[in-house]
């Protein structure tokens, strides 16, 4: 049967799937190591419901065609660079979190893009899909931390991240061409301090930031306790004393990011980035805000805590009452004193609100809760 089937013509199959009106399949004998053949079924008419376009795989996206042409064609570096006429794309390729040679790398690449007279701005991402940057790298804390415990005493190597991802937090904040950071994904402390002090960052729906260093035993570092004093309403002590995310829209109407930018606009700008040499440096600037897009509503309200945004509305009044005073004790005191009085709490989504703090910062190290604290009360006495 099968050397019967070898001998079929194929312009007979054809033939006979014509007549049949293209519902029979098409058998196409392949003959494998065994000397057996396999069939596969395939139907004549693109209405057919198991029609193969032959087309399909020819012009099919390549995978990863967003990061080719990286200086990695593996893709498998900490810290991914691609040059292009007017821009430097530097991307995050490694999801654990920044270890030492990452910090260090990444520092010497925003260097080297600084000083570069052919390249206008500087664009920051991640590799998708996965997290933005979850700061430190938490294997490298924990090790950190039993050597401490043995020691008495920090480890070099451990010393020299603190102090380099300090270093890069200090880079980002002053770097002197525009810095075009796209927060795509999840981002924590550290790594999401870095796309909060550039100089242009951006956010879109499946942006999400939180401060859990707390719930750690660790302060925020990297820049985010200056990054935390400078928003509003008390939410930089908020945020870092119950870990709260913030998503989407919220981000920029909380100041954490400035712009609301697509998914897609990284991409855009190395398309149009030679456009940039063409100009002076101050209508550059001006070219890169013309990306911002309009920013939807945000901070919207709902019966619930899922009903409505990551962060309400009528959630900013009881931040900005409870979390001005002194110490994690008596914010503590304050949100169980707000509970009680049921006039206060006008909507079961501010009372759930309520609850979730005060079971969230329940989790948090107490000591850790006060360093923060204090950290973040001293960076804003230092920005006004």
């Amino acid at each position: 049967m099968a050397a019967l089937c070898m001998r079929v013509p194929r312009r007979l199959c054809r033939a006979v799937a014509r007549q049949l009106g293209g519902s029979a399949p098409i058998p196409v004998p392949l003959p494998n190591a065994a000397g057996a053949v396999r069939y596969i079924r395939s139907g004549f008419f693109p209405e057919d419901p198991d029609f193969i376009d032959p087309e399909g795989p020819l012009l099919a996206e390549p995978l990863n065609s967003r990061w080719r042409y990286m200086d990695d064609p593996s893709l498998k570096a900490t810290v991914l660079e691609r040059s292009n006429v007017g821009m430097g794309m530097l991307v995050l390729n490694r999801a654990q979190g920044f270890d030492l040679a990452t910090v260090n790398d990444l520092y010497r690449r925003l260097r080297n893009l600084e000083v570069n007279s052919l390249k206008r701005f500087v664009g920051l991402a991640a590799m998708e899909p996965g997290p933005f940057s979850i700061g430190l790298d938490p294997k490298e804390l924990l090790l950190a931390a039993t050597w401490a415990k043995a020691k008495g005493r920090l480890p070099r190597f451990s010393r020299a991240l603190l102090w380099h991802s300090q270093e890069l937090a200090h880079l980002a904040a002053d770097y002197r061409k525009p810095l075009v950071c796209q927060l795509s994904g999840e981002a924590h402390d550290g790594g999401a301090a870095l796309a909060c002090l550039a100089s242009f960052s951006g956010a879109h729906e499946e942006s999400e930031l939180s401060v859990d260093a707390c719930f750690n035993g660790l302060v925020p570092v990297g820049g985010m306790t200056y990054v935390l004093g400078c928003l509003k309403w008390n939410v930089g002590e908020f945020l870092a004393l119950t870990g709260w995310p913030v998503r989407g829209a919220d981000l920029v109407y909380t100041g954490l990011v400035q712009h609301w930018l697509s998914p897609e606009a990284l991409p855009f700008l190395e398309l149009t980035a030679e456009k940039q040499l063409e100009v002076s440096e101050a209508d550059a600037n001006a070219l890169l805000d013309e990306h911002s897009l309009p920013l939807p509503e945000g901070l919207r309200n709902g019966e619930s805590l899922a009903d409505g945004d990551s962060l309400q509305r009528s959630f900013i009044p009881i931040i900005a009452e409870a979390f001005s005073k002194k110490s994690p004790q008596a914010i503590q005191q304050a949100l169980e004193a707000m509970r009680t009085r049921e006039d206060h709490l006008r909507s079961p989504a501010q009372r759930e609100f309520v609850e979730e703090c005060l079971a969230r910062m329940s989790r948090a190290c107490p000591l850790a809760a006060h360093a923060a604290l204090r950290l973040i009360r001293a960076a804003r006495k230092n920005i006004q």
